[in-house]
């Protein structure tokens, strides 16, 4: 338990000092607004939980990516199978349990798959204005997927101005022993009718270094490079038009864990590419019922190329898959009275899969094979829900329904085509009230679904540690939350607790037969599961003197597979951060403390995964120090990682996290 009490310790000592200190001082902490019912409201008054990422928290932790970004929020733990890789676990939830939005655009697809991937690291992380994670809701709001939650990546999009205004921002960074060099410069114009962005990120990652006992893990380095265009266009009064374009690759990134556990010869991914185009337009009235009409249109392409080779003497093996998603949404926002307002909106959704596999004998030898998925198959989905939102007085109460339905289309070579329609209805109920300024109470009921996929019915292939085969007969995961929480918000101190109650029924598990193919042991996909998942989480943020902050937060899971009588899978241990920064004028620094346990409890599948040690994954302590100093046009920021080297790896990861370095960013910023 060493690694759990020095960040107690720290977390008593500073909620002594905020709560006394806090009656001397006028510096009040920021209302953060958030968007996740689909209407702006104060986060106190919010019945969710929620973490907010704003911008200077992004700029603070000078992480890599996204998923990296995220580590230290409450409920929300980041497992890495490799160095290109990174997957929030919310509440005991990954993968496609999990809805990941960019700007409200859904980044699920037909082929995200169960397990932590990497699709969020597809995204600049420089281009982030902040990030909204929505914890055990979101089917409603969102669709499929959000049994866990919802995380929304907000992303900076360019704003009109009354004079032409034209600037460039060039960004250096590195981190020492040639872990990290990126480049990204960034131009912006504006006028009153339209704004534009242009930026593009090159990055080459080296080897990642663990603590004192891993040293270099190799192969684990890769490229990245993005281009994102933003515009903004003012059409005319009360309208709204956004419009946007990025793309994002990633080169030769290897599954470091296949090659020191498994020995293989080769196994990487050749290519990751995200695609990219939108449309946002609304329209806003300032009277009558119907106060905004919203339609957003995104077109998004996810390429994944794919190299392994089991041993020198064996055939290369070359898989392409390619999912195509079209998406188009409707909102409708309504006020009916001065307490009572609503949203009404309907999705549709289009994915299309491509997906090939070849197998090199020889160079001339080429034999053409099915790929990982089902080459053809279709998955659209269309959905209406209908939210309401009543404030009366301290009272607050979100309230609505959805509607989802799929249509699955498969061609499989054995048996033919097949035709899947899943349908759900989802509902959600949460109320806050206010018993004071200061203190809030809030509760909420959800239900949530997850519609199989294509990732679910169609997979073919060898799948982390383990071969797996076609399940056409799937329906749709479902979970009920329960959650009640209490705030505390007085000047500038203010502390958040939450307990919650997950239900799981009808989980795909995977099932192992007693098959061996390619000495991979074979699986196959059942709704055979019911779990449950409880847990709480504390957050409290203290400024006792206008030049410093203190945040902390603490999180505890405990779930159980009912069906199998053993620990649900990739439950992270009791985990969380405390971060002290002390600003002056324009400068500041601090120190960031990330903290965890070992996690003994371990399901018969965390036995099995290769990634994660016999007995389980040992505790850690990590501390992170940082500076940064603004000088005219110039920013720097320094970030010291892994103060004291410790080696270690968040819970189910494949890689170990970096040890002791020195990362470096400059911002140059010139304006007309």
């Amino acid at each position: 338990m060493f690694p759990f009490r020095v960040p107690l310790l720290c977390l008593y000592l500073f909620v002594s000092t905020g709560s006394v200190a806090q009656v001397d001082s006028s510096k009040k902490l920021p209302a953060i607004i958030i968007t996740a019912t689909k209407t702006k409201s104060s986060i106190t008054k919010t019945p969710f939980s929620v973490s907010v990422l704003d911008s200077s928290k992004l700029k603070q932790s000078l992480l890599r990516t996204v998923p990296e970004s995220l580590i230290g929020l409450s409920c929300v733990f980041v497992q890495k199978t490799n160095h290109g890789g990174g997957s929030p676990i919310v509440r005991g939830l990954t993968g496609n349990q999990n809805l990941l939005l960019i700007d409200g655009f859904r980044l699920n697809n037909a082929i995200f798959r169960y397990g932590p991937n990497q699709y969020l690291t597809l995204v600049d992380p420089f281009l982030v204005e902040r990030i909204e994670v929505v914890k055990g809701t979101g089917s409603v709001q969102f669709g499929s997927d959000a049994m866990g939650g919802v995380i929304n990546v907000i992303t900076r999009q360019p704003r009109l101005s009354v004079k032409p205004v034209f600037s460039s921002t060039l960004l250096l960074r590195g981190t020492s022993q040639g872990m990290e060099r990126t480049l990204r410069p960034e131009i912006q114009f504006s006028n009153k009718k339209i704004a534009t962005l242009v930026s593009g990120v090159f990055s080459d990652f080296g080897d990642l270094k663990g603590g004192d006992t891993s040293g270099f893990q190799r192969p684990s380095g890769y490229r990245q490079q993005s281009l994102d265009v933003r515009t903004t266009i003012g059409p005319g009064k009360n309208w709204r038009v956004q419009m946007g374009m990025s793309i994002v690759n990633q080169n030769d990134v290897p599954l470091y864990h296949k090659y020191q556990l498994e020995k293989v010869a080769l196994s990487k991914s050749e290519l990751l590419q995200r695609k990219m185009v939108f449309l946002k337009t609304q329209k806003s009235y300032a009277n009558g019922v119907i106060r905004s009409i919203t339609l957003d249109i995104s077109q998004q392409q996810l390429i994944d190329h794919r190299l392994s080779k089991s041993l020198s003497s064996s055939p290369l093996v070359k898989e392409f898959d390619t999912v195509n998603s079209s998406s188009i949404t409707t909102d409708i926002a309504t006020v009916f009275t001065t307490f009572w307002s609503a949203n009404t909106g309907v999705e549709l959704n289009l994915d299309y899969v491509k997906s090939t596999r070849f197998q090199y004998n020889t160079p001339i030898d080429i034999v053409s094979r099915r790929g990982l998925y089902p080459n053809g198959a279709r998955y659209h989905s269309f959905a209406a829900y209908n939210l309401h939102h009543f404030t009366l007085k301290q009272l607050q109460i979100e309230t609505g329904v959805r509607f989802h339905k799929n249509k699955i289309t498969i061609q499989d070579a054995s048996i033919g085509a097949i035709l899947i329609k899943p349908s759900a209805w989802v509902y959600m109920l949460g109320t806050s009230y206010a018993i004071s300024e200061q203190l809030t109470l809030f509760g909420n009921i959800n239900s949530a679904f997850r519609a199989p996929n294509i990732d679910d019915m169609g997979t073919l292939g060898i799948i982390d540690f383990r071969y797996e085969q076609p399940a056409y007969d799937l329906k749709p995961e479902r979970s009920i939350n329960k959650e009640m929480g209490v705030r505390w918000k007085q000047r500038n101190f203010q502390v958040s607790v939450a307990a919650f109650h997950v239900t799981l029924k009808d989980l795909i598990g995977r099932i192992k037969t007693s098959a061996i193919i390619n000495n991979y042991p074979v699986y196959i996909k059942k709704n055979i599961e019911e779990a449950f998942i409880r847990g709480a989480e504390f957050e409290i943020t203290s400024s006792p003197f206008p030049f410093l902050l203190v945040q902390a937060n603490l999180s505890y899971l405990f779930g159980h597979n009912l069906t199998r009588n053993e620990p649900l899978r990739r439950i992270p241990p009791i985990n969380g951060q405390l971060s002290i920064t002390y600003s002056r004028r324009k400068w500041q620094a601090g120190i960031i403390n990330d903290y965890a346990t070992s996690q003994q409890r371990l399901a018969q599948g965390d036995k099995d995964d290769n990634r994660i040690p016999f007995g389980g994954t040992p505790g850690y302590t990590i501390y992170h120090l940082f500076v940064a100093k603004e000088i005219g046009k110039l920013q720097y920021r320094f970030r010291l990682n892994n103060l004291i080297n410790t080696d270690y790896r968040t819970h189910g990861s494949g890689i170990n996290s970096m040890g002791r370095s020195l990362s470096i960013s400059l911002f140059y910023t010139l304006k007309n």
